[in-house]
């Protein structure tokens, strides 16, 4: 419960035990409603927050100490406009008009009454022997706060100070250095001095009190220069970043990424490298010759590694709240859905465009696909406010795709024959995509997934086939299809091959929100050399690298992790993760 007042667990549960009492209506109402209630009648109401009153400190509200002497009392956050706490007006009466109205009898509070009363509050809270006083020197974001006005005099020095960047070396009035103020103050100073002494090229040796940690420090940051490409020209990084060939029977790195590319592009122990011999085991495991992946996952993994070692391997998950709006994917899902019965309604006598009966069943499909989604109480749909205007744009979008995308149809004179068409999933077998990885060796690898629809253009011998994906957004270029950030379609291509429908010549992406009616398009004879990139995936991820460094044609996602994870944004200059050796010799220096 969110509200202005805090409230004990246990006395918030005694209070609403109460109200209960006091209702005689059966009324229901939604969270919304209960919400506001809530804070309504907590509103008249002030709880404090205490510990019981019983032997050891006790952790006491102001109004509450006043009642009890205590022979130490300690004050806590005594800030100016904090405690005493400051006369905030509200309503539309100005003070003066406050105070005059309380002249007359009305129980209003003004400024001078408020002040009085805090005055008096401090003074009963501070009249024991032993008072000591503490208030805060800057708030979280580093802002200089001021004591209160009841703090007595005192000396400042005593204070902790705002910032730790003060001068070590010595005062300018030649009085002796001054001395940190914690633990991490000394550790940080010691991180400076040594520095300064490698940038002014001093060898000698270093004592400090905490080795392990300074030693952990520097491999730290020679981990982050290493990410970031700071160390990629410097002789002998090769070694220095664990990037060489292993012990004989393991993989060799060097065989599975060009040894002429950059430190800060490759996979390495500080970039997503994994080398524990149990981990291995385990990634063998796991997704071994068995494993039935989707063309999602082998997508995700060539577009940025460390993602897929994130969400599938470690089963990693930021929390989020629900969104206001309408998620991309909902909205995604529910066009699916509406086109597949749509084309499913009419794929057998398919009209040459959106004439009015065509309008007639688009809108009574959709609306059984919408109300079944807004019957679902497990889906979230966004706020009620906002989702009428997403419904309303989703049946605009459709209508606008559709118009065009029957135009389109019968110009090329194409029909779709399969809708949302299932395989390896529940009961079904998965297929099996053979061919050579990028090494030119045997691959294989097993495949489930949903392809939102197939296209056939003509009969008999000379028919054929188009694989088309739906997009909700953008369509992705045709740079993926060189560096492994898009595989689905050449997956779905040789999947639609191995359900026995005949050769396919293309697979395209059609946006649902934009114009674009073959974006992204893949040809037959670029299929090949798409589906080695796939079939290169498994050996390394077996092998544990999971290089947290983007791929060539794609640039960084919100959905994907973040910086403070990744400890970098690197990308990939030029060609792919999967590129050969060059020559079969690691370049000058390494």
């Amino acid at each position: 419960v969110r509200a202005e007042t805090v409230v004990a667990p246990d006395a918030l549960e005694d209070l609403l035990g109460e109200w209960h009492t006091l209702l005689d209506s059966r009324e229901e109402f939604d969270a919304e409603e209960w919400h506001a209630r809530l804070r309504r009648l907590l509103e008249a109401n002030e709880i404090a927050l205490s510990t019981p009153l019983q032997a050891g400190v006790q952790v006491l509200e102001a109004h509450e100490a006043a009642l009890t002497p205590f022979r130490h009392t300690f004050i806590i956050h005594a800030n100016d406009g904090v405690f005493p706490h400051s006369f905030v007006r509200t309503g539309v009466f100005s003070d003066a008009e406050r105070s005059r109205l309380r002249e007359l009898g009305l129980p209003l509070s003004h400024r001078d009454e408020a002040l009085r009363r805090e005055r008096t509050l401090w003074r009963a809270v501070a009249r024991g022997e032993r008072v000591t006083v503490s208030y805060r020197t800057t708030d979280a974001g580093g802002v200089p706060r001021l004591p209160s006005l009841m703090v007595p005099e005192h000396d400042p020095s005593t204070e902790i100070p705002r910032t730790l960047d003060r001068p070590r070396s010595g005062r300018s009035d030649g009085g002796a250095a001054e001395e940190p103020v914690s633990e991490a103050e000394h550790r940080r100073l010691e991180l400076f001095r040594l520095a300064r002494l490698r940038r002014g090229g001093d060898d000698t040796a270093f004592h400090t009190s905490d080795p392990d940690l300074l030693r952990h420090a520097v491999l730290t940051a020679f981990a982050e220069d290493l990410r970031t490409g700071r160390l990629d020209g410097l002789p002998g990084s090769e070694r220095l970043s664990g990037i060489e060939p292993d012990e004989p029977g393991s993989v060799d790195p060097a065989a599975l990424f060009g040894l002429d590319r950059a430190a800060s592009e490759r996979p390495h122990p500080w970039s997503g490298r994994l080398r524990d011999p149990v981990v291995l085991e385990e990634l063998a495991r796991r997704f071994g010759p068995d494993h039935v992946w989707s063309a999602s996952q082998l997508q995700q993994y060539g577009i940025r590694p460390f993602d897929f070692l994130v969400e599938r391997v470690l089963g990693l998950a930021e929390l989020e709240e629900a969104e206001e709006e309408t998620s991309p994917l909902t909205f995604g899902g529910m066009a699916h859905e509406i086109l597949e019965r749509f084309y499913g309604a009419v794929k057998d006598d398919l009209p040459a465009e959106l004439d009015g009966g065509a309008q007639t069943l688009l809108a009574r499909l959709a609306a059984e696909v919408l109300e079944e989604h807004e019957a679902d109480a497990e889906k979230w749909l966004g706020l009620p406010p906002l989702w009428a205007v997403t419904r309303a744009e989703l049946l605009d979008r459709l209508r606008e795709f559709l118009a065009r995308d029957l135009t389109y149809l019968a110009k090329k004179g194409e029909r779709p024959i399969l809708l949302e068409r299932r395989f390896g999933l529940g009961s079904e077998a998965p297929i099996e995509i053979e061919g050579e990885d990028r090494r030119d060796r045997p691959a294989r690898l097993l495949l489930r997934g949903v392809i939102d629809r197939v296209d056939r253009c003509g009969d008999g011998p000379d028919a054929r086939l188009k694989v088309v994906d739906y997009k909700s957004g953008a369509t992705p270029g045709p740079g993926g299809y060189r560096d492994g950030a898009l595989l689905q379609t050449a997956l779905y291509m040789k999947a639609v091959e191995s359900l026995g429908c005949g050769p396919v010549a293309q697979g395209v992406f059609r946006s649902i929100r934009r114009g674009t009616m073959n974006g992204g398009s893949l040809k037959r004879n670029g299929l090949d050399a798409v589906l080695s990139l796939a079939l290169s995936i498994p050996e390394r991820i077996r092998a544990g690298l999971f290089e947290a460094v983007q791929a060539a044609s794609t640039e960084l996602a919100p959905w994907q992790t973040r910086r403070e994870v990744t400890r970098s944004e690197a990308k990939i200059s030029a060609g792919s993760r999967f590129d050969p050796v060059t020559g079969g010799e690691a370049a000058p220096g390494a």
